[in-house]
């Protein structure tokens, strides 16, 4: 199963590095992989999340991408230390801009 394989190549890398910055998708595709790993990965410690995009929809809609991230893997993760999912928006008008902030960020996390 690809969900399963996939998963299990991530732990390994997750569990062979101590700062952890992920950039990940949204959408329905990833929902099986993030259910896998909520069960599988016991240590979130030093763990980030960036969304690698979001849709432009209400805060509370089921179609918001960091929703279905918190309720598919950060919700179903057992225990106190949880990732953590950074909240990043990017501003349409000023692309050089949107562009060095995210090379800031990625540099904080690594």
């Amino acid at each position: 199963m690809l969900a399963e394989d996939t998963a299990q190549y991530f732990i390994s890398l997750h569990n062979t590095t101590k700062n952890r910055f992920y950039i990940i998708p949204g959408g329905t595709t990833p929902v099986l992989f993030y259910s896998i790993l909520a069960k599988k990965i016991v240590d979130w410690d030093n763990t980030n999340f960036l969304l690698s995009d979001e849709r432009l929809v209400n805060d509370n809609s089921k179609y918001l991408n960091k929703n279905m991230v918190k309720n598919n893997l950060i919700n179903k993760i057992p225990g106190e230390t949880t990732p953590s999912l950074i909240k990043y928006s990017f501003k349409e008008k000023n692309r050089e801009e949107d562009i060095n902030r995210m090379n800031l960020l990625i540099t904080k996390y690594n």
